[in-house]
């Protein structure tokens, strides 16, 4: 056991070595990274769910009826409580004010979206029905933002 840890200690130091020696300035770049983080404004897709059909990821039933949307998974994970349960999700309850087309309707945020991206939602068929028939779809080019 000790000739191993002196092996592995002798390989993790020159491998230190090599990548401190490989190492090159770089110029500095002029371009700003944009922050993205989860009270930003998010532009993505939309599409219409139902959260008739079971009880979402915060833990509540809600009905087609309500004006409610579930965010990506990515997103509902970052802003997961102090544990692993999505019903401490800081998203849950949330409201977010959501626009397509020019026209803005408020949102309760209920569940998460396994298909959505990070900037992506999905609308109850009440909200969804507010910008397009349901069955249209991927509505692109949408926005919305937590209030």
């Amino acid at each position: 056991m000790y000739a191993f840890t002196k092996v592995v200690v002798l390989v993790t130091s020159a491998l230190s070595l090599v990548s401190m020696a490989a190492a090159a300035p770089v110029e500095a770049s002029t371009q700003e990274l944009a922050a993205r983080g989860p009270y930003d404004v998010h532009n993505g897709w939309v599409s219409d769910n139902n959260p008739s059909v079971g009880v979402g990821a915060c833990g509540w039933l809600n009905q087609d009826y309500e004006w409610v949307a579930a965010i990506g998974t990515s997103l509902f994970q970052e802003m997961m409580g102090v544990d692993a349960n999505p019903n401490h999700s800081k998203a849950c309850g949330k409201a977010a004010n959501f626009t397509w087309n020019g026209k803005t309707i408020k949102v309760g945020i209920v569940d998460r979206c396994y298909a959505c991206g990070y900037n992506d939602i999905d609308l109850s068929p009440s909200a969804f029905q507010q910008f397009a028939p349901l069955g249209t779809g991927k509505l692109n080019g949408a926005s919305w933002k937590f209030n």
